[in-house]
């Protein structure tokens, strides 16, 4: 008789990296405060927390001559065996040097303003499935191979956005140029680098007895959103903090080799950020 399978607890995780405005390097070896508990930085900038739960938590860097600068980010409930993870981009301004960073005009993208920066994403995750959801963002779906042996977990590599991209570009101005100061005033606004980027963060799938993990899907959402700064308006795509991203991994039977994905919401552990 086939043991019953004992999922691990839903888990919680945030990773994220933290960065210095005027020339992008990393901020190493820095405390990074959620909830008012601590852990540091690596030499890379970027940190990971786990052991969290589901809803709203506050993520702090309080740097000696920069602006503070504080996070809200949400994990969605998901359910045993499953992970809700949420990525985090923190960029640090000189204390002196946060001024008109508050728009005159927000409002949320429409469908076609992502059409139009989708390449950007796919360009980024070849072989990824990058679609346009009803409210203007870009979703990414992509399904990994995994092979281990039955019963072991799997330590695998998954992506997160960093940065933002926008219709308005470097390529397209020149410096003091409107649309250069649109992009300064936007970076510091969204907290976030010029430059849609993916990076890597190691992740650990827990084993289940008598099943074989063979890969895992990964979907993540981009938001997409308008900016106005002194009269012009630009359209900026990026991982916002609000929407987590979902890991499912596929287990397959021992005995029959059935696929057993649980829903779209599942995950597996978190290990290190690269």
């Amino acid at each position: 008789m086939t043991p019953p399978v004992v999922l691990p607890d839903a888990a919680y995780v945030i990773v994220g990296n933290v960065y210095f405005a005027k020339n992008g390097e990393p901020v190493a070896n820095k405390t990074v405060t959620i909830d008012g508990g601590t852990i540091q930085t690596d030499s890379n900038g970027a940190f990971i927390k786990e052991g969290l739960t589901a809803g709203q938590h506050v993520v702090t860097v309080d740097l000696d001559g920069y602006a503070k600068v504080a996070r809200t980010v949400y994990l969605v409930a998901v359910q045993k065996g499953q992970t809700s993870l949420a990525n985090v981009e923190v960029v640090l301004y000189d204390a002196n040097d946060v001024a008109d960073s508050q728009p005159e005009q927000t409002a949320p993208g429409t469908p076609a303003q992502a059409e139009e920066l989708k390449g950007a994403v796919t360009s980024l995750v070849p072989g990824a499935a990058v679609t346009v959801n009803t409210n203007g963002n870009i979703v990414v779906t992509e399904d990994t191979p995994v092979s281990v042996a039955t019963g072991e977990s799997a330590t695998v590599n998954i992506e997160v956005f960093t940065g933002f991209n926008s219709n308005i570009t470097p390529a397209t101005t020149k410096a003091l140029t409107p649309g250069e100061i649109w992009l300064a005033s936007a970076s510091k606004y969204l907290n976030r680098t010029y430059g849609l980027q993916v990076k890597l963060i190691s992740y650990i799938i827990p084993g289940v007895l008598g099943k074989t993990i063979t890969g895992f899907k990964q979907t993540s959402v981009l938001t997409t959103e308008t900016l106005t700064f002194d009269g012009l308006t630009g359209t900026v795509i990026y991982q916002g903090t609000a929407n987590s991203y979902v890991i499912e991994p596929v287990y397959e039977s021992h005995d029959s080799h059935d696929a057993h994905g649980g829903s779209s919401n599942a995950g597996g552990g978190a290990g290190s950020a690269e």
